[in-house]
């Protein structure tokens, strides 16, 4: 799994590309980077385009944070109601994908 921020359409372009559009779309700088995740499934590579509180969530995670202290931080985005249940869904999807190795208790 990789996760990069792009100021580039590169995404797009490189789907376009994938599905043999015509024409297409041109090249374009965004006014803020966007996050993107890469991985591979099943020998499948797969990428999506990610929310700012998914991407800071999945940076703290590779860092080792732990669940409680990325709800925490998540309440920059959303409310102390929601904060839990936004990072558990996070946590199902990026199960769902494979890019959970093993949760570590504490």
């Amino acid at each position: 799994m990789q996760r990069l921020d792009l100021s580039w359409n590169i995404p797009l372009l490189w789907s376009a590309i994938d599905q043999q559009e015509d024409p297409l779309p041109d090249l374009e700088e965004q006014a803020f980077p966007v996050g993107w995740l890469l991985w591979r499934q099943d020998l499948v590579p797969s990428w999506r385009r990610l929310d700012v509180d998914e991407a800071w969530a999945i940076d703290r995670a590779q860092e080792g944070m732990r669940f409680s202290e990325i709800c925490e931080g998540l309440l920059e985005w959303v409310d102390e109601l929601n904060a839990p249940l936004r990072a558990a869904g996070f946590i199902k999807t990026w199960v769902s994908h494979g890019l959970i190795a093993e949760l570590i208790p504490g």
